[in-house]
């Protein structure tokens, strides 16, 4: 009776003990199965920017190759000639395919001289191109008229600076792709009256300051200065506490009336405050202004040590900015 009931006992044990097992096992695995799904989900910033340069490219192809008839049309407008400016019309046949190729890359370690003189441990985020291919195409004004290429291509670049995407052409002012327009008769209008208009209406999805810029007005250069009896100074990025007066000098690439210009002053590193607006001022040029915008901050006590930035943007669009420090 012993025996019989010690076999009994000794089987309950190694039943209760192998389901233990069983539940902990299947309770483990409902464990981690989440955490695989979640890992598959998140993108890294490499995957995030290539998915989101790849778009922006495409997009910005689709606003710039005319479909007329049996071709895809698009013009080139560049500085050249006898008259400075050059305008090529090209043609392509053929379903257009689209190879895409870009790197991230990863920001680096500054030392503490770098991050007090505003260097940008990652001044290119994000590098990349897209190339459109045809079958067959030719340039309509080149010495070579009336020859076709076969895989005929075509490549645009795009990067990220400080968080905001660039498509090569804004390199350039003239430079750029542009649509014509396909006449009631099937015959292509590329002059200057035909063509559409220079400015991108892609957008990027990620952030208000990434936006692609294709503007006619851009930036050209961005200096900050001591103050000189009411005048900026020499150009410097560093100032001492009791510079009240600190001044933002802007040169624009060209003189467009009604071209509206902002100037963000902001912290960076000043004692646990980053990236917080101290002033902005808006501006919009006038017709019988030259291509130089400035502005200035005053403060009525000595300013705080620290690491400062000045954001100027192109109606509505970041497009530099530069860092300051107060030593």
């Amino acid at each position: 009776m012993n025996s019989s009931m010690n076999k009994i006992i000794t089987l309950t044990i190694g039943l209760l003990i192998l389901l233990s097992l069983t539940m902990a096992s299947s309770t483990t695995a409902q464990r981690t199965r989440p955490s695989v799904g979640a890992a598959n989900q998140n993108e890294g910033p490499a995957e995030v920017d290539r998915r989101e340069a790849e778009r922006l490219l495409r997009a910005y192809w689709d606003e710039r190759l005319l479909k007329c008839r049996d071709s895809y049309w698009w013009v080139l407008r560049y500085p050249g000639g006898q008259q400075g400016l050059t305008r090529s019309l090209y043609q392509g046949r053929g379903t257009p395919s689209f190879v895409f190729a870009g790197h991230y890359n990863a920001p680096v370690r500054l030392s503490k001289a770098d991050q007090l003189n505003g260097v940008n441990p990652q001044p290119v985020e994000y590098e990349g191109e897209m190339s459109v291919r045809f079958e067959v195409a030719r340039c309509a004004n080149c010495p070579d008229d009336d020859q076709w290429k076969d895989d005929f291509s075509v490549t645009r670049n795009i990067s990220k600076k400080l968080g905001r995407w660039i498509i090569g052409e804004s390199q350039d002012l003239y430079f750029s792709t542009r649509m014509p327009t396909c006449g009631d008769d099937g015959k292509i209008k590329y002059g200057d009256a035909y063509l559409s208009p220079k400015v991108a209406r892609v957008e990027a999805s990620r952030s208000p300051a990434s936006d692609v810029y294709n503007a006619d007005v851009y930036v050209k250069k961005i200096i900050v200065a001591k103050d000189d009896n009411g005048n900026p100074g020499e150009p410097t990025t560093r100032f001492e506490p009791e510079d009240r007066i600190i001044y933002c000098v802007v040169e624009l690439s060209s003189a467009k009336v009604g071209t509206k210009v902002r100037l963000v002053w902001k912290t960076v590193d000043l004692g646990g405050s980053v990236g917080e607006e101290i002033k902005t001022i808006d501006y919009t040029t006038k017709s019988d202004e030259n291509k130089v915008v400035q502005g200035h901050i005053t403060l009525r006590r000595d300013w705080p040590r620290g690491l400062y930035r000045v954001e100027v943007y192109i109606n509505g669009a970041l497009d530099k900015s530069t860092n300051y420090t107060v030593e």
